[in-house]
């Protein structure tokens, strides 16, 4: 008969059953199984799972009955100086870091970061930085120390960058692609607006854009701006520099206003041409 409680150390896994094969720190038997506990549901339809703890890992394990046939593992434990807690100052922060790399650490503060193994991240701050965190390894002294526990450390080789896709029940879709391109699609009939400042940007379900600007507004393209459309201006159109149709085979409107000024006709009665025209153009 086994103990109540015991301590163990994991050998292998069974992920199929969800549980541990482990040596017991007591050496009473070769190994046994133990499966895991769930904190919440766990029934045909509904689990909670957490990951399984590595090779290596010791545990404490309970053994209802001393039945080593019904070993539940407890909790993780760190028998070791080294270890992967984050910080020697918050005890209240939460911190999980994952086996592909993933992690997510959360202060007494709120402040929340998550990072994933290809180094996409999000992060809910007061600074908007990902955290800097530790871990506890043993220097050549002996002694336990924090040292910066780094991203490269984490995932030595990271993968491609992710894909980021936020898909809603209404069909409306926002997509960033491993190149970071980024792809809004709207469900049918639905509509985007983002409003700042008082200056409302809507595009509709039918695909029309309206902008109602709250004051001035300036649009500005170093290499060029080409409308294909129909145009009406219900206002004055001031331009800083010239102004030409049909693709300029004609000239400029300020050339027509130069010639205008300053044209002259022949005088049939005099034989000399006559002044220019005594109404000038603006």
């Amino acid at each position: 008969m086994l103990p109540p409680l015991a301590l163990g150390q994991v050998l292998s896994h069974d992920t199929s059953r969800r549980a541990v094969y482990v040596v017991l720190q007591s050496g009473q038997i070769p190994t046994v199984p133990v499966l895991m506990g769930f904190d919440g549901p766990a029934d045909a339809l509904r689990v909670r799972t957490e990951s399984m703890p590595t090779k290596g890992t010791w545990g404490l394990i309970a053994f209802p009955n001393g039945d080593s046939r019904n070993g539940v593992w407890l909790k993780s434990i760190y028998t070791q100086l080294s270890d992967a807690l984050p910080t020697d100052t918050d005890p209240f922060s939460y911190y999980n870091a994952e086996w592909s790399g993933f992690w997510r650490y959360r202060d007494q503060r709120g402040n929340d970061s998550m990072v994933y193994p290809d180094g996409t991240s999000l992060t809910v701050s007061q600074t908007g930085n990902v955290p800097t965190l530790v871990r506890h390894v043993v220097n050549a002294q002996q002694v336990r120390e924090a040292q910066e526990f780094t991203q490269q450390e984490r995932v030595p080789s990271p993968p491609k960058p992710f894909i980021v896709n936020l898909q809603h029940a209404s069909g409306t879709q926002v997509k960033i692609d491993g190149a970071g391109n980024t792809t809004v699609n709207g469900a049918s009939g639905a509509t985007l607006t983002i409003n700042f400042g008082g200056t409302v940007v809507t595009i509709n379900g039918e695909g029309n854009v309206d902008i109602q600007g709250a004051n001035t507004g300036v649009l500005s393209f170093p290499s060029g701006l080409t409308i294909d459309a129909n145009t009406q201006i219900n206002g004055d159109l001031v331009v800083s520099d010239n102004i030409s149709d049909l693709n300029g085979a004609n000239g400029t409107v300020n050339a027509i206003r130069t010639v205008y000024n300053s044209h002259d006709h022949v005088s049939e009665a005099a034989g000399t041409n006559t002044s220019t025209p005594n109404q000038q153009m603006p």
